[in-house]
């Protein structure tokens, strides 16, 4: 994965904004930006990650105003469809009919083949994401406007996703980061096919209430993990950890859950003269260390302080 960096910390201040400039165009289609500071000093940085036709930047910036012009259009053509994620700030577009103002976590989708406005207002400093995303991999013609973006059942994906990336950017190798650029770009062509998506979202909450009702009769078996768990279900290992990530669950935690609820009640249901430790082995804890740790971390008191005297 090829990644490019701008920073306006690397030239003398009188040129910042004009770098910053040159640093925006070579890493999104051809831009005209403009800023109401006089003198060139200008705080932004860029950092683009591009391999095999996919291409991701994140921007860092002072206030400012964006615009692609009909001028630009002429100049650079370029087809795709960026998708905006504002990590922290504001951000104000507008383009043909369509004005939206964007604080963190919010979304747009912006189609470069037309012009458009942007106004960027840091709280402190703006940070945003955009990912290149070919208009072949929308099912209709229009793009989505932002009012469409956040009715539809892939915005929830898409942040997880968008999240995802962003918490992520300076820990994970191009290879995990274009993967995760595909994912974005495969639930955008699910814009147009809603009776699919819901479909998907159906299965979804099915394999995690199953998922539930499996880990509420079978977790005080020490041995019981996810393997066992998809095989039970009638699923894949792979679908089950997908399913889970598309609900933002993990299996290890709801298991535990349950281990422990269990413990808890059992501890303030029988008398001091049963050990905890043999309460920790009967939920399904192998090691009694953990399960003090794990005990203390959900309720916030030790296991002995919830027993019957």
């Amino acid at each position: 994965m090829q990644i490019t960096r701008w920073d306006t910390s690397q030239v003398e201040p009188d040129r910042q904004f004009d770098f910053y400039r040159s640093g925006l165009c070579s890493s999104f289609a051809h831009l005209t930006p403009e800023t109401d500071q006089r003198d060139g000093q200008f705080s932004a940085s860029i950092q683009t990650w591009s391999l095999e036709g996919r291409a991701m930047t994140r921007m860092s910036a002072d206030n400012h105003r964006v615009a692609r012009t009909r001028r630009d259009l002429r100049l650079v053509e370029d087809d795709n469809i960026y998708l905006n994620y504002v990590v922290s700030g504001s951000m104000r577009f507008e383009q043909k009919s369509q004005r939206v103002e964007l604080q963190s976590k919010g979304m747009i989708l912006l189609d470069n083949a037309l012009p458009f406005e942007c106004e960027i207002a840091p709280v402190l400093f703006h940070d945003h994401i955009a990912v290149r995303i070919p208009r072949t991999c929308f099912r209709t013609r229009s793009i989505p406007d932002a009012e469409e973006l956040y009715r539809h059942p892939v915005s929830a994906f898409l942040e997880v996703h968008l999240g995802f990336i962003a918490a992520h950017t300076s820990k994970i190798d191009g290879i995990v980061l274009a993967a995760a650029i595909e994912g974005i770009e495969k639930l955008c062509g699910y814009f147009g096919r809603r009776d699919d998506l819901d479909r998907a979202s159906t299965r979804v909450r099915t394999t995690l209430s199953r998922l539930k009702i499996l880990i509420s009769e079978e977790f005080r078996d020490s041995a019981f993990d996810l393997g066992m768990a998809a095989t039970a279900l009638g699923v894949s290992t792979r679908t089950l950890q997908h399913h889970l990530a598309l609900s933002e669950a993990r299996f290890s935690d709801i298991l535990r859950r349950y281990r422990l609820e269990w413990a808890r009640l059992e501890i303030a249901r029988r008398s001091a003269s049963v050990s905890i430790e043999s309460i920790a082995l009967e939920c399904g804890f192998v090691d009694v260390s953990s399960f003090y740790r794990a005990f203390r971390r959900r309720y916030g008191i030790a296991p002995g302080q919830v027993m019957r005297r």
